[in-house]
């Protein structure tokens, strides 16, 4: 059986202690391709070299490989700041959703749906917060069943 070594290899333990290194090898099987991740080690068990690492680093070179995993480190820690910024705004959509549905059940409450207090009824629409949602609810709830009294300085 044929393969072929990808030039994309890189060291699997950081370029300080190249004892790893982690390469793809494409086999040649008839008319079909298979791919095969292998992870190969400086030394075997004996403490001998490892033949097959021997072979990926000639075949790729050292300067190749430094560089695939300079370059692998950059992509995954640009790939784990974006996730996290995606992650950030998935997280911002839900508390909004849920503070939407939040707004629209006060709205279902009779007191506030019928409520003749624009002003409150306006700042309870433009909350930002559940807090606040929920303050502006217990005012014009408060007010309309004559528990609160408004009071006119």
């Amino acid at each position: 059986m044929q393969y072929e070594i990808l030039d994309n290899a890189y060291w699997e333990d950081g370029i300080d202690d190249k004892s790893v290194v982690k390469c793809i090898r494409m086999h040649n099987e008839g008319n079909q391709r298979r791919k095969e991740v292998c992870v190969f080690s400086k030394f075997l068990p004996d403490r001998s070299l490892c033949p097959r690492y021997k072979e990926v680093v000639s075949v790729v070179g050292t300067e190749r490989i430094d560089a695939n995993t300079v370059e692998r480190r950059q992509r995954k820690s640009s790939e784990a700041k974006h996730n996290e910024v995606k992650q950030q705004q998935q997280q911002k959509t839900q508390e909004l959703e849920h503070l939407f549905h939040m707004k629209l059940k006060a709205f279902q409450i009779p007191e506030i749906r019928d409520s003749e207090r624009k002003t409150l009824r306006t700042k309870l629409r433009r909350s930002e917060s559940e807090v606040e949602m929920n303050a502006y609810a217990t005012l014009i709830i408060g007010l309309e069943t004559g528990i609160l009294n408004e009071r006119t300085d």
